[in-house]
């Protein structure tokens, strides 16, 4: 029996520029290439031309080297042909014109790009381009594992050389024997090779992580190459700056790409690739072959360093990486998605008769998503961003290109200044308004209330608001409403007279509001949620003359303000007159008051006039495209404005408005019970509210039929591809605004089809009569990506605070950029950039405000309020979100020396219920923190301000409680305590804990109620899960419910049951 035949392949190792490239292109699963573009000018003798290219490429055995897989080895053997192989094409331009002529070289080129094959027989690509009788252009395209750009300035130089007569070099340096010595030297063992290792080791550390592109696609995907490149040339006399100053050219533009970079990104520690080249050796000068390695170089940037100082630390780094780049580790693909390339373009070359100029060189080696490279020429300077479009967007490239411009042009005229003090564009390029600044019509005098008047004339028989069970026309609306405005206008309503309303959910909610607005007094509404004292200060502060309420909830609330109590006297308010009123309300009047959060520790009232409310349903109408007659639901507390989105488009519409009744909001199934009763056609909602409320086993039940408005915090874009996959008809909205520009003032429109760059939901664009800038702190704009502060101004403008001049005078500025005279523009305190595309968006906010579950949250107020706990020395609270899908608010509090609490400084010692009981008193409940941490000191920073960021996450267990821990002691106790645990992400759960002392909130009760329902498979309602805060009383309440079920079984259905 013969042995099998087997076939021996002799060639060479790679070296490790080589293999880095290899690993590269079989990522993206296509030939990576190097092409040059050399111009020919004069009588061109073709045949000597061809000669002396073949001359060259037998010259270079690296020019006529294939690549070869061997079994048993990962990588590729080279191996080396005896003749070069070329394949020449001719292309005649003659009679094109020249724009004809350009479009039809980039076209070839990009398309050459992807015909290299370096195991074929052909691995040379040679174009040779006719544009008229004496000019020439010559396309030699290569596989990058053969040449570098450097490569190609060789190929300039010896190509010319044999044109002119003249021969090469008799027995020249080849790469394998580059490729060998590198081999050697990496296997080497001395005190050299030691101190490089230990250098790459701190250098690929992964605490330096490379930096990705700013303005990156959201789902980007980059091993899908398709390069691309955007080409500008600066301005002779910059050049001729740049180039004249002390340190090397190379290293101010690689400087200046990285404070680019540091200002797009604001990270401080930036780590980005470097072509360096191993051509250091005399005898390396003229090889051919892809010598150039990208490496990492680390820089430490922080806004105040001078340039020159970045500049020397950048110098200092690159000759570091320079000495030891023969030492990389040639097991690292490259991992730098963003690199720097300077390339010193050699100059014209002219023998007989013929002038040979390098006009172009390309290396996709590395494949980056985003490789600056600068070219220096003469005296000129050539930036050319080169770029994986399938990452970024040529717009993004071109705001980047137009960012550096600008800045070396600021910083050749003060290199000494600290970075942060460069523009990166000019102020007329960056105010590039986010809004449409053309007002809508508003009648003189015609408010909000009025324009539900004159609905109530067109359809009065149309129902206008459903709660449960209840329902009212128009007309029954307008008539209740204006019976008790006549009775509130006899106690003293009117123009700027503040009136509360202090109601559950109900139709009287709405005939409330509807009501004060006839009178032409300002409404205050107070969430029935809040603490009696949160009551008493809105009422005191805000001075209201009435409030309007129940009996039933007076009980627990001391009030000195004039009272209507809908219930005892409605046979009063019935006897007045079902005419509507009149009233000497104007536009400029106030409609309504809403609190917010205050940092000093107290709420502080946002007062909101008639004509900015008009404006604002104007133009949510317009571009969230609200449809006339629709069903619109409200869930939130008309305590906040979020709601507003939904109430008033739908009421001067003809819509019927849902108020959903409070049991249902936070019970999924309740409230897909009631959706499938009646269909709701648009709905606004926080996206944290929903996200719980889609746990349940229908949740495209849940969706509302034409239109999703989100807002009141950040959306992502997990919850927005859940939305789209579950109602795909349904158009979906991001919309933003805080409570002191009315309600909202951008909205995003989502598209499955766009491609996204935003972490998060974009917050879009300014509505009509809205502008909305991004400033500096110096109020001057910023541009595309770079981050700002969110100014609004525009009609929607509140006036202010109230009864705090000094806080609005501080918080709403004169808008400079306004071109009505008196124009105001409110500072947000949000953080965000600009994309190429237009829309915004949302960063973080620049103080300790926050957004949790659609409420605004001052951090300050819940700290001054804590810190007057007796047991309590200092105190910080921060919102966490390790669970990026359940962001929770944490306090962590040091106790008075008297309180005893052990070393461990993350163990929680002091009753978190104690806390909890201590804060109702003074705090609504969505302002109560779900965990409270004990340390012995909060971390501080070197100025001795509070560490927020070093703040240790808490543990996964059970916190002190002033109850013992007691396990489950039956089968339903367990099940209860392992969906808590589940929930809660704790270890463990007492059957005597309660659900919000160990962390619960209410988003998450949603889910703990889906939960037992799926596994006891019984009905139980939200509030008994508020009610029973345990995991033994739910379980009282469990088996109440499965006993109930059994015994209105029949004796079948028991047996049938006993028998499953």
């Amino acid at each position: 029996m013969s042995s099998p035949t087997i076939s021996t392949i002799t060639g060479f190792k790679l070296s490790s520029q080589q293999r880095q490239i290899w690993w590269r292109q079989s990522a993206l699963g296509q030939v990576l290439t190097t092409q040059c573009r050399i111009m020919l000018q004069g009588n061109l003798d073709l045949p000597l031309l061809q000669t002396a290219l073949q001359t060259v490429v037998n010259h270079h055995e690296i020019l006529r080297t294939t690549f070869q897989s061997t079994p048993g080895l990962t990588l590729p053997l080279q191996t080396i042909q005896s003749q070069g192989s070329i394949n020449w094409q001719m292309i005649d331009l003659a009679t094109a014109t020249a724009t004809e002529q350009a479009v039809t070289l980039a076209n070839f080129q990009a398309k050459q790009r992807q015909s290299v094959q370096p195991a074929g027989p052909s691995w040379v690509e040679a174009t040779l381009f006719k544009l008229s009788e004496n000019k020439h252009i010559l396309l030699l395209t290569l596989p990058a594992l053969c040449a570098d750009t450097k490569t190609c300035e060789i190929l300039l130089a010896q190509i010319s050389q044999c044109y002119g007569g003249r021969s090469l070099t008799e027995e020249p340096v080849q790469y394998v024997q580059f490729a060998t010595w590198q081999e050697q030297l990496l296997t080497e063992a001395d005190e050299e090779s030691q101190a490089a290792q230990t250098f790459w080791q701190q250098q690929l550390s992964p605490s330096r992580g490379p930096l990705l592109p700013p303005l990156r696609y959201r789902d980007a995907e980059p091993d899908q190459f398709r390069s691309n490149v955007h080409r500008m040339e600066l301005a002779t006399p910059l050049a001729e700056t740049l180039l004249a100053m002390d340190t090397a050219v190379e290293t101010v533009l690689l400087t200046s790409w990285l404070v680019v970079l540091w200002r797009q990104t604001e990270q401080s520690d930036i780590t980005l690739g470097v072509t360096c080249e191993s051509r250091q050796d005399e005898d390396l000068v003229d090889v051919c072959g892809p010598f150039t390695h990208t490496l990492p170089l680390h820089s430490q940037i922080s806004g105040a360093i001078a340039f020159t100082a970045l500049l020397r630390q950048v110098e200092q780094n690159w000759q570091e990486l320079n000495e030891w780049q023969d030492y990389y580790p040639s097991d690292r693909p490259v991992p730098w998605p963003i690199s720097f390339e300077f390339i010193h373009q050699p100059a014209s070359v002219s023998v007989a008769g013929v002038e040979f100029r390098l006009e172009q060189t390309w290396s996709d080696a590395q494949a980056p998503e985003l490789k600056l490279t600068a070219i220096q020429q003469d005296n000129q300077l050539v930036l050319e961003f080169h770029y994986n479009e399938t990452v970024i967007s040529a717009g993004a490239i071109a705001a980047l290109s137009n960012q550096l411009q600008s800045l070396l042009t600021h910083m050749s005229q003060q290199p000494t200044a600290s970075i942060s003090s460069f523009k990166l564009t000019d102020a007329a390029d960056a105010l590039t308004p986010t809004a449409n600044a053309t007002p809508a019509h508003i009648v003189s005098n015609t408010c909000i209330h009025h324009r539900i008047e004159q609905q109530v004339e067109r359809t009065p028989n149309a129902v206008a608001l459903i709660y449960e069970t209840q329902q009212l026309t128009y007309q029954e609306l307008n008539h209740q409403a204006n019976q008790l405005a006549h009775h509130l206008q006899q106690l003293g309503a009117g123009p700027e007279v503040p009136v509360a309303i202090y109601l559950e959910r109900s139709l009287d909610l709405l005939i409330a509001l509807l009501a004060i607005l006839k009178t032409g007094a300002t409404y205050l509404p107070i969430d029935i949620a809040l603490p009696s004292n949160g009551v008493s200060y809105r009422l005191e502060d805000a001075q209201a003359k009435i409030l309007v309420t129940r009996q039933s909830l007076l009980r627990e609330t001391a009030v000195t303000t004039q009272v209507v109590c809908l219930d005892g006297d409605r046979p009063i308010i019935a006897q007045h007159s079902s005419a509507n009123p009149t009233s000497a309300v104007m536009l400029a009047n106030l409609a309504y008051i809403i609190y917010t959060s205050g940092s000093t520790g107290q709420p502080k009232g946002v007062a909101v006039e008639h004509r900015q409310l008009l404006s604002y349903v104007d133009s949510a109408i317009d571009r969230l495209d609200l449809p006339a007659a629709g069903h619109y639901a409200t869930v939130s507390t008309l305590a906040a404005d979020l709601g507003h989105t939904m109430i008033f488009p739908c009421l001067c519409q003809g819509g019927t408005l849902h108020v959903i009744a409070a049991e249902r909001v936070g019970d999924a199934q309740a409230l897909v019970d009631y959706t499938q009763q009646h269909p709701i056609d648009c709905l606004k909602i926080v996206p944290s509210h929903l996200r719980a409320l889609l746990q349940t086993p229908q949740p495209e039940q849940m969706l509302p039929r034409q239109r999703l408005v989100l807002g009141g915090e950040a959306c992502s874009w997990s919850l927005m591809d859940q939305i789209q996959q579950l109602a795909p008809h349904c158009r979906s909205f991001n919309h933003y605004g805080p409570t002191e520009t009315t309600v909202g003032a951008l909205t995003h429109a989502f598209r499955t089809t766009a491609q996204q760059t935003a972490a998060t939901v974009p917050i879009g664009q300014a509505l009509t009569n809205s502008q909305v800038y991004l400033l500096d702190s110096d109020l001057q704009p910023v541009p595309i990506g770079i981050p700002g502060e969110v100014y609004i101004g525009g009609d929607g403008v509140t006036r202010g605070y109230l009864h705090r001049p000094g806080l609005t005078a501080a918080r709403f500025l004169p808008d400079p950029f306004s071109h009505q005279s008196g124009g105001r523009m409110y500072r947000t305190g949000d953080l965000a950039r600009r994309h190429p595309d237009g829309n915004l968006e949302f960063l973080r906010r620049v103080d300790l405000q926050v957004k949790l579950h659609g409420f605004r949250i001052e951090l300050g107020e819940i700290e001054a309020q804590l810190a007057q706990h007796p047991d309590v020395q200092a105190v910080s609270t921060i919102v966490r979100e390790d669970d990026p899908n359940n962001p929770v608010l944490v306090a962590y509090v040091v106790p008075h020396p008297a309180v005893p609490h052990p070393e461990k400084t993350t163990e929680t010692t002091l009753d978190s219920g104690e806390f909890r009981l201590f804060l109702r008193q003074r705090l609504p409940n969505y302002m109560i923190p779900s965990l409270f941490v004990t340390l012995s000191a909060l971390p501080l920073t070197p100025n001795g301000k509070v560490d927020r960021q070093a703040l240790p996450a808490p543990e996964r267990i059970r916190p002190d409680l002033s109850k013992e821990y007691v396990a489950p002691r039956n089968p339903t106790e367990e099940a209860i305590a392992a969906i808590w645990t589940d929930v809660l992400g704790l270890e463990t759960v007492g059957v005597n804990d309660n659900f919000f002392d160990l962390g619960g909130h209410s988003l998450l009760a949603t889910q703990v109620l889906s939960r037992l329902r799926e596994v006891f498979q019984v009905e139980l309602p939200l509030h008994q899960l508020f009610d029973a805060h345990t995991v033994a009383e739910i379980a009282e309440v469990v088996e109440i419910a499965l006993l109930a079920e059994i015994e209105a079984m029949t004796d079948e259905e028991v047996q049938a049951l006993m028998q499953e």
